[in-house]
């Protein structure tokens, strides 16, 4: 859900990217921080994405502090 999300800013022409995560493991992928991960395909295709952002943020947000995020998740 990530990179196509990632793709619409892109396509939109966005320059400034906020991402709420509910999942530790993929914002601590994506950020670097976990060597397992770091090899897949998809992480490194959403960091050339945010390489090319001026600015992005990328936030882990337990899903019980979300609601909305959870209702989304929820409904795809």
């Amino acid at each position: 859900a990530i990179f196509e999300g990632l793709k619409l800013v892109q396509r939109r022409g966005h320059d400034c990217v906020i991402i709420l995560s509910d999942s530790l493991d993929v914002v601590r992928a994506i950020q670097g921080s976990t060597s397992t991960t770091s090899n897949s395909t998809l992480i490194r295709r959403i960091q050339s994405i945010l390489a090319q952002e001026n600015l992005w943020v990328l936030h882990y947000i337990p899903r019980e502090q979300n609601e909305v995020a959870d209702c989304m998740a929820k409904e795809v």
